[in-house]
């Protein structure tokens, strides 16, 4: 409950959620990148790895939500890449 009451908040604040769509992306990325690492890795059939693929972009978006919209000092460090990627667009 903590971390969603994070995300409420950090919606609110005035420049909170400035990188957020950046953050969003950047740790999908991540997620469906680790998901399809550690499927190849362990040398899993093609439904097992789109399984972990998908388990990993689920996380990933979640990482990625709370790291644009949260207002903790983890929040704002996680939403580093994503603020870099909205730099670049």
């Amino acid at each position: 409950m903590g971390l969603l009451r994070d995300i409420r908040n950090g919606a609110s604040e005035p420049g909170g959620g400035w990188g957020a769509a950046g953050a969003v992306l950047f740790w999908a990325i991540v997620g469906g990148a680790l998901g399809f690492g550690l499927a190849t890795a362990l040398n899993l059939p093609a439904t097992a790895t789109s399984v972990l693929i998908g388990i990993g972009l689920v996380l990933g978006f979640c990482l990625g939500f709370y790291a644009g919209l949260g207002t903790t000092t983890l929040a704002r460090i996680l939403s580093l890449p994503g603020v870099i990627l909205e730099l670049l667009h």
